[in-house]
């Protein structure tokens, strides 16, 4: 079988890092997949450019509606489709299905046609994101696209939205290379490690406020838990001094490189993300395959990874206190880190992802 994945770069970012895995996963099951970037950073033979970088900065500057950042335009997209190919569109956010933003938040416009955007200067009914919204539903109606979403959860809102529910939506999650995180615990055991990683971690959708009140609640109700208990916290910080604010002893050590990041979940015991909003929770599904216990709110896609109080902790959202009780709870307990690693195999592993996609391409039509 012959698959192009498009992407804006094959190893910057978050969607470029799980498709190149997926590529190469597909390549290990013994099928022809090659990337189309328009920002190549390896040297890998199976990724190609789409045209130059000085024609990618023109068409991201001069038109910012552009998918993947400039790699695909709306107008490319009808043009695509009328190619007579198989589409398969991998959703790892909502704007497949909103007229302009990538995440919605708590606005449910998409459920309609969007318009009075909370997202634009002057929200009125005919605003850009119901002009968006408007070529998007004609794109659709002609086209024949299958829709990916990487979460149970980004599946349901897509369902609920004017857009796709009546669309072909499957979930797939991110591939992980599991068998390249140790489960074994290394490091100091004295503490119970609690690590959280974000690429900025004062990121306003990190909630990472709503982990400082729960790291103090614990702190303030629960002093003997707290003393055996320390905050590992890696990436980056836009305003360092706020960390001055954390009364539960913690460290903080900066952006890290992607290879170091199964040794600080291997050097952990919990995996923590404090986030308003996650559509695949990939720290989450990291910390689990290297054996650490899971927490976090129960807003997203974070139900896919967690099994609440067998595989980790699912707190209500915002609730801090509840997320310091989930904290709490698997601070509390020697987990089965083998067992941890052997669920995200399962449920993650990229020849396990790369299967399902297969089964997914053979089956259409």
């Amino acid at each position: 079988m012959k698959i192009v994945l498009l992407c804006k770069s094959d190893s910057l970012g978050g969607a470029a890092i799980v498709t190149y895995r997926l590529m190469d996963a597909l390549c290990r099951e013994g099928h022809d997949a090659r990337m189309l970037v328009v920002d190549r950073r390896t040297d890998d033979p199976r990724v190609d450019l789409a045209g130059t970088p000085e024609h990618y900065r023109w068409a991201f500057y001069s038109e910012r509606n552009w998918i993947n950042q400039g790699l695909l335009s709306l107008r490319d997209l009808r043009r695509l489709a009328a190619s007579g190919k198989k589409l398969v569109w991998t959703m790892h956010d909502m704007w497949c299905f909103t007229g302009i933003c990538h995440h919605a938040y708590d606005c449910r416009g998409y459920v309609g046609s969007c318009g009075r955007c909370p997202f634009v200067r002057l929200r009125r009914r005919g605003d850009l994101s119901h002009r968006i919204w408007l070529q998007k539903r004609d794109i659709y109606a002609a086209a024949q696209i299958h829709f990916v979403a990487v979460s149970s959860w980004l599946a349901d809102r897509a369902r609920e939205s004017l857009l796709l529910h009546r669309a072909d939506v499957t979930v797939i999650p991110n591939a992980l290379p599991v068998e390249q995180f140790a489960w074994q615990r290394t490091g100091d055991t004295s503490k119970t490690i609690v690590a959280m990683g974000a690429a900025r971690l004062d990121d306003p959708v990190k909630g990472f406020e709503l982990m400082i009140d729960a790291a103090n609640y614990i702190a303030d109700n629960a002093p003997d838990a707290a003393s055996r208990i320390q905050l590992l916290l890696f990436g980056n910080l836009r305003n360092p001094e706020v960390l001055n604010t954390l009364r539960l002893p913690h460290r903080w050590i900066g952006a890290v490189a992607p290879d170091r990041i199964q040794s600080i979940y291997q050097g952990a015991d919990v995996v923590l993300s404090s986030s308003h909003f996650e559509t695949s929770g990939a720290t989450l599904a990291e910390g689990l395959a290297a054996g650490c216990m899971p927490v976090a709110f129960d807003h997203g896609g974070q139900s896919d990874i967690i099994d609440h109080l067998q595989t980790g902790y699912l707190a209500k959202h915002p609730d801090a206190a509840d997320l310091a009780d989930g904290i709490l709870w698997a601070a509390s307990r020697r987990a089965d880190r083998e067992s941890l690693h052997k669920i995200a195999a399962e449920r993650f592993g990229d020849r396990q992802v790369a299967r399902r996609y297969i089964d997914f391409f053979n089956s259409l039509k």
